[in-house]
């Protein structure tokens, strides 16, 4: 889902729990990734996801526009800050990936 946002900060952490809390969000999109109950269960209670903001950062980051992300399985979250030119590499590759793997097919069954 993709929405329009504005103020409170981003989503992205530096990996110290410091926050771009002047950052302005321009948009924001979220996709579940999967319903996984092990996610739920030892997690933060919410479903495998990604998150995307498309960002005007704060002062502290000199004001630069930015594609902030969280990817998460419940555990242990990874938040990327991203130029927007990277985060088009980073979406391309992802894309010949996917096509790659939905290339090769589901593979051999499971032994009986």
């Amino acid at each position: 889902m993709e929405r329009a946002a504005s103020g409170g900060g981003s989503i992205w952490e530096d990996g110290l729990g410091r926050r771009d809390e002047d950052a302005r969000v321009l948009l924001r999109g979220e996709v579940e990734l999967t319903a996984d109950p092990q996610t739920v269960r030892y997690g933060d209670g919410r479903p495998a996801r990604a998150v995307v903001e498309a960002v005007r950062a704060g002062p502290a980051f000199r004001g630069r526009p930015v594609v902030d992300a969280l990817v998460s399985e419940g555990l242990r979250p990874v938040y990327l800050r991203m130029s927007p030119e990277q985060a088009r590499a980073l979406a391309a590759l992802l894309g010949r990936a996917a096509d790659r793997a939905e290339a090769e097919g589901p593979g051999p069954a499971p032994p009986a």
